[in-house]
């Protein structure tokens, strides 16, 4: 493999694509440690844990996975705007049949706001920020 080759897969497949974050990981003993990336070489990687820098030969180390970004926040609002918009279409549709209704606009007074929390609710309880794998031994 040229030189060129090499370095580009050692990139590819190094932990160092996700600086900053909270990896998990499983060594060979079976045991997982979660503490941020440092460095890695060729021979073994460095990861800051609760108790200091920890350094795992690259024979030990089983895997290295990172967490994604939780996107609750986003998922959030979409749910929100999803969910006001569908309220709104459903009170409009149930106020344009109440033609001679003492409150002609009731429907969407009601169905608007309550379709945003649910919608919010949905978008709260949708799972995010999953493990992503950066690493497996061979």
């Amino acid at each position: 493999m040229p030189n060129g080759r090499a370095d580009e897969e050692r990139k590819r497949r190094a932990p160092h694509r996700y600086p900053n974050q909270l990896p998990g990981y499983p060594v060979n003993s079976k045991k997982s440690y979660v503490g941020e990336f440092r460095t890695a070489s060729d021979a073994a990687i460095v990861v800051r844990l609760e108790a200091g820098d920890q350094n795992f030969s690259r024979e030990e180390v089983l895997r290295v996975s990172t967490k994604g970004k939780s996107h609750r926040l986003r998922n959030t609002l979409i749910g929100f705007g999803v969910g006001a918009g569908a309220g709104l279409g459903v009170g409009a549709a149930a106020d344009h049949a109440c033609g001679s209704c003492i409150l002609p606009s009731l429907g969407k007074e009601v169905l608007t706001p309550l379709g945003a929390i649910v919608g919010a609710v949905v978008g709260v309880a949708l799972p995010t920020g999953r493990w992503q794998e950066v690493y497996r031994a061979r």
